[in-house]
């Protein structure tokens, strides 16, 4: 296992933003409404101060969550790069059984298939890695197995 996660400028920076706007703006903001729900009386009933509770919860959950990936990753610099293997902060065209498929090679954070940006740790980012313009490979979907040729790396 890797002792650090890897993550494009682009990711770093966005939980960074991320950070910073859930310690300084959105603490702010949960405090205030645990204020408020306080001073309503009893809070045995208080449905505004267990929900503000809750909030509070779920936001310093993220808060730790994001200083541990951030503590704990490595940038991917793809600047200067030659994209001749995929690798993050890529993006890839691939032939895949016969569809043509963009993707952007991402860590984790911000992997979102519906705007075709896959994890390096996903199946098919796994399956991707390391390939070579011209390559092909197979991997597992939930749909079982499908080919993929690598058609254009860039950065």
């Amino acid at each position: 296992m890797e002792k650090f996660k890897k993550l494009t400028r682009e990711e770093f920076n966005g939980l960074a933003k991320e950070l910073e706007e859930l310690k300084t703006n959105k603490r702010s903001e949960v405090a205030l409404r645990l204020r408020d729900a306080k001073a309503q009386g009893d809070l045995s009933e208080n449905a505004e101060y267990s929900e503000a509770r809750e909030a509070q919860s779920f936001l310093e959950n993220r808060i730790q969550t994001i200083e541990n990936t951030l503590a704990s990753s490595e940038v991917v610099d793809t600047s200067g790069q030659k994209p001749d293997v995929v690798a993050i902060g890529m993006t890839v065209v691939i032939d895949m059984d016969g569809v043509e498929q963009k993707f952007e090679i991402v860590g984790g954070e911000s992997a979102d298939p519906a705007q075709s940006r896959i994890s390096i740790a996903s199946p098919l980012g796994n399956a991707l890695k390391g390939l070579k313009v011209g390559e092909s490979t197979t991997f597992q979907s939930p749909k079982g197995e499908v080919g993929i040729r690598i058609k254009n790396i860039s950065c």
